[in-house]
């Protein structure tokens, strides 16, 4: 089984290297008697995401899937760009040097 990438940098990149410019993944879980159904979105390029979650039964699945669809494609629903571990590491240390200086 490869590895697949779940944090929205990761996936981001993986978008990329396809020529995808959205990345969607999913999660369903079963839940007494009902699913608990997650979306995410991932916009390729800046690697900003928006999630959807709903308890649903059987019967309205695939109306809640389309209404989770429409929710996240949305305009303003990709939330801000996440920071990229190397860049804010690379930030910290050029804003310690330039303290000592």
């Amino acid at each position: 089984m490869a590895w697949a990438p779940r944090d929205a940098l990761g996936l981001a990149r993986a978008g990329q290297s396809m020529g995808a410019t959205h990345v969607l993944g999913g999660e369903v879980v079963p839940f007494a008697g009902q699913y608990n159904l997650t979306l995410t979105l991932y916009e390729v390029p800046s690697g900003r995401s928006a999630t959807q979650a709903r308890n649903v039964g059987d019967h309205v699945a695939g109306e809640a899937v389309a209404e989770m669809l429409d929710a996240l494609f949305a305009p303003g629903a990709l939330g801000p760009a996440p920071v990229d571990p190397d860049a804010a590491r690379r930030a910290e240390e050029e804003r310690r040097a330039a303290e000592e200086r």
